[in-house]
């Protein structure tokens, strides 16, 4: 079980920084997750946000999210150019993928399973300031993963099995921008992950004398979690005379 979250940020203007010309400038952000389950590898969301204008015409304006390979958002940031933060929020989205598969062993069936649920929560924001020439776009996605597999055996008068399970939340702030004030732009990339959780557990039912499967009983093997950790993972600038 594993979880790759990547992103990047893109910006570039044309040179020089006169506040009396339009400016001509890009500036977006992109991220893209994946899950990783037993040697298969799955987007679980792919999502981006960009803003440009061409002589002060806006030319390129969308936020789009896409998860498991559906389109669940998309928008465009207002045009109207004042000094202060435009944020559009996504709403959460939930879905699970698994699989399962039963064999027989010496007649009896022996159950295993597997699976991940992915939950998606995220903001685009846009900072537009035409009379500074500064602009800043972001998109900060927060994904939390839970991975569970087991396996599990049942005969006529008991069941139990073997799970485990494991989740863990990361959040990636890339942004790009363009500051006219300094003549610069750049990008920088931040991550947060949350506690990571994982534990191992083993379960056992008993048939009642009504037929019904009695209580579920757990005991649990092994657990582990770790603390929150956040970093710097890029940070890019660059002056245009």
């Amino acid at each position: 079980f594993g979880l790759r979250l990547t992103a990047s940020a893109a910006v570039g203007m044309m040179k020089g920084c006169s506040l009396n010309t339009s400016s001509s400038y890009l500036a977006g952000a992109d991220v893209k997750l994946e899950g990783l389950i037993l040697g298969k590898t799955v987007t679980a969301a792919d999502a981006f946000a960009e803003y440009g204008e061409i002589n002060g015409v806006a030319k390129r304006n969308q936020v789009k999210v896409d998860v498991i390979g559906k389109n669940i958002f998309s928008k465009s940031f207002s045009t109207y150019k004042a000094c202060s933060k435009q944020s559009l929020s996504v709403s959460r989205y939930e879905k699970d993928w698994s699989f399962g598969f039963t064999i027989l062993i010496v007649i009896v069936p022996v159950s295993f399973s597997a699976g991940l649920k992915v939950e998606f929560n995220a903001e685009a924001a846009m900072f537009p300031c035409v009379q500074q020439v500064l602009y800043n776009v972001s998109f900060i996605p927060s994904v939390k993963l839970t991975a569970y597999g087991g396996a599990s055996v049942s005969i006529i008068v008991a069941k139990a099995g073997v799970n485990i399970e494991g989740s863990f939340t990361q959040s990636l702030d890339p942004h790009g921008y363009v500051d006219g004030a300094r003549c610069a732009l750049g990008y920088e990339v931040n991550s947060v992950t949350d506690p990571l959780t994982a534990k191992l557990y083993g379960w056992y039912r008993v048939r009642k004398w009504t037929l019904s499967w009695g209580k579920e009983h757990k005991v649990t093997i092994w657990s582990h979690s770790l603390a929150r950790v956040t970093k710097n993972i890029d940070r890019r600038e660059a002056r245009v005379y």
